[in-house]
C-alpha cells in the first residue's frame, strides 16, 4: 500500500471467513474487477522537484554601468572583485557545462576569451556606450528559458522601475514553472552610487568595516535544481567565507516532493482499520493513498498519522499551519463493456461526501506534518468506496528578515538627499518590492502545497 504497518487481524480473519464463506467475503472485500482503481498521481509527480541538469549551458551577464565601479576601486581586492572568476569555475568544476559571458548596461554585448576578468578593474565600467543605463529587462528579453541565466548587479535599475522587471519575468520563467533565485553579497566599495529611487539620485560611498559593506546580487533564472546547485558551488568554490551573504529560491517547490501516505505512519485510529489492497485496486503500484473501512456505521471515527516532509533550504517561511483542499469522490458503475464481461468502474465526482471528513494539519519541524482526519460515517456514501483526494498548503507565506534589512525606502532616500553623508549603501532601493512581487506572483501561479496524496474509505 503505502508502507504504513497494519496493525491489526482484519486480513487474516478475512482469510478464514473466505474458506467457511466465500460468497460473502468475496462481497465485503471486492473481487479486482469489480474494485475501482486508485487513481493516477500523475499531478502529484509533476510537483516533485525535477533534478539539476547535466551539461546545462550558463549565460552569465555583467552589469557595466557606472553604479558597479566602486566594487573595483576599494583598498583592498573586494569580495566583488573574487567573485568574478568564482561565476566561471563554478560552471567547470559543478554544473560541467558551457558558460558565455556577457556585458549590458545601455545595450548588451557578448564577451569573447577571457574578457569577462576584465570586470574585476575600473576600465571595465569605463564605457560610455554601456554604463549610463542599467536595463535588466534586455536581458531578460534575450535570455534563454532552456539554459541557465545569471545576472551580476546592484539591482539600482534605470528608473528604479522593477515593476517592469517583473513583467517580464512572469511569462518566460514563473509561468512556465522555473525559479527565481537571489545570491546577495556585500562588498567593500568606494565610488558613486547611481539611479537611486525614482528622481535617480546619486550618492558617494565608501565603506570602512563589514557592517558598511554595500550589497551586488547574482539573479539566476532557471530551475530550481540548477539554480540551487549553482549557489551551492560558488559556495564551495570561495564565497562561504564572505562575511555578509543572503540567498532565496521563490519557486512552486517547498520540498523534494509532496508529503503523502509514502514512508507515513498512522500512529492512532477509531472506529477504523487501515486496509492492504482490499477495496481498490492498485496495478499501477502507486503509493501516495491510505485505505480504511469504518467499523460501525453510526459511530465517528478517527485517523491520526505522520507524513514525511522535509524543506528545501534557502527557499521563503511559511506557517506550521497547513490548510487543506478536499475533493470527494466515489467508486461508480462507468457504463456496460462490449466484451459483455461486465461494468466497468471508477471514481467520480461525489461533491455531497466531503463533509464527511474534517483535517486538521500541522508541520512539526523536523519529524514532518501532524494529521488528523476526523470521519463521520453517516456523510459518507454508504454502498461504494469513497474517495478523498487531499491537498494541504500553508496557510501563510512570508520572506525572511534578511530582505526587510537590506531594503531601502523612498522616505530614507529623501533624508540622505537633505543630508547625502548620511547615505547608507548598505541597503538597496526596493528590494523588497522586487521580491515580494515575485513571490506573489509564484504564489498566485502555482499555489504551492506541502502535502498530496488520496483517501479510500468504505463504510
Amino acid at each position: 500500500m503505502v508502507g504504513i504497518t497494519i496493525k491489526n487481524n482484519f486480513i487474516l480473519l478475512c482469510f478464514l471467513f473466505t474458506i467457511m464463506f466465500p460468497i460473502a467475503c468475496n462481497k465485503f472485500t471486492g473481487n479486482s474487477s469489480n474494485k475501482c482503481p486508485v487513481i493516477s498521481e500523475s499531478a502529484n509527480a509533476a510537483a516533485s522537484l525535477p533534478p539539476a541538469t547535466e551539461n546545462l549551458q550558463v549565460d552569465i551577464y555583467l552589469d557595466a554601468t557606472l553604479s558597479m565601479k566602486g566594487f573595483t576601486e576599494t583598498d583592498t581586492f573586494s569580495y566583488y572583485q573574487q567573485t568574478i572568476p568564482l561565476l566561471e569555475s563554478s560552471v567547470i568544476n559543478t554544473l560541467k557545462g558551457e558558460k558565455f559571458f556577457y556585458k549590458f548596461g545601455s545595450k548588451t554585448e557578448i564577451l569573447n576569451d577571457r574578457s569577462f576578468l576584465q570586470a574585476q578593474k575600473p576600465t571595465f565600467y569605463a564605457d560610455a556606450s554601456f554604463n549610463t543605463k542599467t536595463f535588466i529587462e534586455g536581458v531578460l528579453e534575450n535570455a534563454n528559458p532552456q539554459n541557465l541565466t545569471i545576472i551580476v548587479t546592484d539591482l539600482f535599475q534605470d528608473n528604479a522601475d522593477v515593476n517592469q522587471l517583473s513583467e517580464k519575468i512572469k511569462p518566460k520563467f514563473i509561468n512556465n514553472s522555473l525559479a527565481i533565485g537571489i545570491l546577495g553579497i556585500k562588498s567593500q566599495f568606494n565610488g558613486n552610487v547611481y539611479d537611486v529611487g525614482t528622481n535617480n539620485y546619486s550618492f558617494p560611498y565608501k565603506t570602512s568595516d563589514d557592517a558598511s559593506f554595500r550589497p551586488f546580487y547574482i539573479l539566476a533564472f532557471g530551475s530550481h535544481s540548477n539554480i540551487a546547485r549553482y549557489f551551492d558551488a560558488l559556495e564551495q568554490d570561495g564565497i562561504k567565507n564572505f562575511p555578509a551573504k543572503q540567498r532565496i529560491i521563490l519557486s512552486r517547490y517547498l520540498s523534494d516532493k509532496p508529503s503523502s501516505f509514502q514512508g507515513g505512519e498512522v500512529v492512532d485510529k477509531k472506529n477504523i482499520n487501515e486496509l492492504n489492497a482490499v477495496i481498490v485496486s492498485n496495478e499501477q503500484n502507486l503509493t501516495n493513498f491510505g485505505e480504511f473501512r469504518i467499523r460501525k456505521e453510526r459511530e465517528p471515527a478517527v485517523i491520526e498519522a505522520k507524513l514525511p516532509f522535509q524543506q528545501l533550504s534557502g527557499i521563503v517561511n511559511f506557517s506550521e499551519q497547513l490548510e487543506p483542499e478536499v475533493e470527494s469522490m466515489i467508486c461508480s458503475q462507468a457504463g456496460s463493456s462490449d466484451s459483455g464481461a461486465g461494468n466497468t468502474r471508477s471514481f467520480t465526482s461525489y461533491p455531497s461526501a466531503a463533509g464527511a471528513i474534517v483535517v486538521n494539519a500541522q508541520l512539526n519541524k523536523p519529524e514532518g506534518i501532524n494529521l488528523k482526519i476526523d470521519v463521520a460515517p453517516e456523510k459518507l456514501e454508504g454502498s461504494e468506496v469513497n474517495a478523498f483526494h487531499l491537498i494541504l498548503r500553508p496557510k501563510q507565506t512570508s520572506l525572511p528578515g534578511w530582505i526587510d534589512e537590506w531594503n531601502m525606502t523612498d522616505s530614507e532616500i529623501e533624508m540622505w538627499k537633505r543630508n547625502p553623508a548620511e547615505f547608507n549603501g548598505t541597503k538597496t532601493y526596493n528590494l523588497k518590492h522586487f521580491l515580494q512581487t515575485l513571490w506573489t506572483t509564484t504564489l498566485n501561479v502555482h499555489k504551492p502545497k506541502a502535502a498530496d496524496f488520496y483517501l479510500y474509505i468504505k463504510p
